[in-house]
């Protein structure tokens, strides 16, 4: 069947006389939700580039103080360097506290020893005992004594020292020094004897040789023998003529002078100890004293040059 075109017949639309139609009011848009995010509007034309995610920059570490470590302070620093500073201080205090007392002991101890005379004192005791063992009467010089009584003094020396030695050398190889005669005597020449003499009283002096003593008691007697320039000295004498023990009491020195004090103890008030042994004597117990005088001589020697009088116990 041929197609054939139909008019299609148009309805107008009515258009009121009296009311105008208003435009109609734009839609409100949705409210989107507070957490979505709009969506973005799509572009026409190209797509957008897709740029490769920028490396992340880091960023220029700022400076900044660090926080301070009460154990890294610049006076904790100090402290670690000088940790010992405190103990070095004590110490040299110390040190110098103990340097002082030792200044101050040993100032003592020398002032002490200028005035403490003790050892001269019991030297000069030694040196003299020949002498003071007789108990002499006062002289003012080695002249004016009792030259018999220095003989014997000086004979004394002589045989002590060989009394000790042989104490000291005994049960040891001792040797008889001296020969003996029919009585039991030293036989000691001259020589040795005035050496002893010089030694008690000087270079100066010189002994008077002679017998002392009584032909009737030829074991007691200090006989002088001329002809062969010799003395007979008894031996066994020395321990059993004095009836005192000698303590030294004292020493006063006046330049090149020196005063010894010397107490006579009687041996029968001598004290016994627990063990039977004799104690020393002291100066309370004396019954009377002398002063011997020495002088030093150039060569450092003391010589005894006079004998003061004696002083009664008070």
């Amino acid at each position: 069947m041929p197609w054939k075109k139909k008019d299609a017949s148009v309805e107008q639309p009515t258009i009121p006389d009296t009311v105008t139609e208003q435009p109609a009011a734009p839609a409100e848009p949705l409210p989107q939700p507070a957490d979505e995010t709009p969506a973005p509007k799509k572009r026409r034309g190209r797509p957008p580039k897709v740029q490769a995610p920028a490396e992340p920059t880091v960023e220029a570490e700022t400076a900044s103080e660090p926080d301070i470590d009460p154990h890294h302070t610049e006076a904790a620093a100090r402290r670690g360097r000088y940790r010992f500073a405190a103990w070095v201080g004590l110490t040299v205090i110390l040190l110098a506290v103990f340097g002082f007392i030792s200044l101050m002991v040993l100032g003592v101890n020398l002032v002490k020893n200028a005035f403490d005379n003790s050892e001269l004192m019991e030297e000069l005791h030694v040196r003299a005992y020949p002498i003071i063992y007789h108990q002499p009467d006062e002289f003012d010089s080695p002249d004016e004594a009792d030259q018999a009584l220095l003989l014997r003094a000086a004979c004394f020396s002589v045989v002590k020292k060989e009394e000790v030695r042989q104490l000291r050398e005994a049960g040891e190889g001792y040797v008889e020094k001296y020969k003996t005669d029919e009585y039991a005597r030293y036989i000691v020449s001259a020589t040795e004897v005035t050496a002893a003499y010089k030694e008690l009283f000087g270079e100066d002096a010189t002994p008077t040789l002679q017998t002392i003593g009584s032909d009737n008691q030829k074991y007691a007697q200090f006989e002088y023998d001329k002809e062969n320039n010799c003395m007979y000295l008894p031996g066994s004498y020395a321990t059993a003529t004095s009836a005192y023990e000698t303590v030294a009491d004292g020493l006063r020195l006046r330049g090149d002078v020196a005063y010894l004090r010397i107490g006579y103890v009687l041996k029968t008030k001598l004290e016994i100890d627990d063990l039977g042994r004799q104690i020393d004597p002291t100066a309370d117990r004396a019954e009377f004293f002398q002063t011997f005088v020495f002088e030093r001589t150039a060569d450092e020697q003391w010589i005894l040059t006079a004998v003061q009088p004696a002083e009664k116990k008070k």
